[in-house]
């Protein structure tokens, strides 16, 4: 059998894994309150896992689908992750959608930065901080291009401004 039927062959056993890995993805970033659609994650989904595929190619693996399914899940979350991080960034903090989170919700806490923001306890580029840092799992490092501060500073930032806000809550 050539290489190439080969690796269309598992591909081909490989499409309930991946279906399941598209389904996953649109939860997650439902869960997130952002939108991606089903060509977007297939994508995702079908060009990563023919890279896997082409990884392990001529290699003896015990249990190679077990394999293959779990390189496809490390491969595939963290360009999930710089999606939705990247989404959020780029969402206004007042059209974040509620979360269904049992004790505050991101409604709460987005109501609660929008005020502090409004009633000048924080300035609104604080409260994108604290929302980016703490809602969009943006590490402080990763913003200090978008806020033209260093990671220090933003980290200074964020916890003057997460006690402000605490003692207005």
């Amino acid at each position: 059998m050539s290489e190439p039927l080969a690796r269309r062959a598992v591909l081909q056993v490989m499409i309930p894994v991946m279906c399941g890995r598209i389904r996953a993805i649109r939860d997650n970033c439902a869960r997130s309150g952002v939108e991606i659609d089903l060509d977007e994650a297939t994508q995702i989904v079908v060009t990563t896992m023919v890279a896997v595929i082409a990884q392990a190619a001529g290699r003896d693996l015990d249990w190679p689908i077990t394999y293959l399914r779990s390189k496809l899940g490390r491969k595939v979350e963290p360009i999930v992750s710089q999606l939705i991080r990247e989404q959020l960034a780029q969402t206004d903090i007042e059209l974040i959608p509620p979360s269904s989170e049992p004790s505050v919700t991101l409604a709460d806490l987005r109501d609660i930065l929008v005020r502090a923001a409004r009633s000048g306890v924080v300035s609104e580029s604080d409260a994108q901080l604290v929302w980016l840092t703490r809602v969009g799992g943006w590490e402080t490092h990763e913003l200090t291009d978008r806020f033209g501060a260093t990671r220090d500073t933003l980290l200074r930032r964020r916890s003057r401004a997460e006690r402000a806000i605490a003692k207005v809550a």
